[in-house]
């Protein structure tokens, strides 16, 4: 999974819980609702490499 920051990326796999769906389609794309502020959403856009989060991007994108 393509993310910077370590502690960042641990956050998102125990907040979330989407590590299941990136090791087995390679990537996931999850829109969520925030849970500190019902006006936003949060989306998620994550691969276990490059590859894989760029065609994330490329699905969030497509249906923009």
């Amino acid at each position: 999974m393509v993310i910077s920051n370590e502690p960042w990326y641990k956050f998102v796999l125990q907040r979330f819980g989407i590590k299941h769906e990136i090791m087995n389609r390679g990537y996931v794309v999850a829109i969520l609702n925030n849970p500190h502020n019902s006006d936003f959403k949060v989306i998620i856009l994550a691969g276990k490499d490059y590859i894989h989060t760029k065609k994330a991007v490329d699905e969030f994108m497509s249906k923009a």
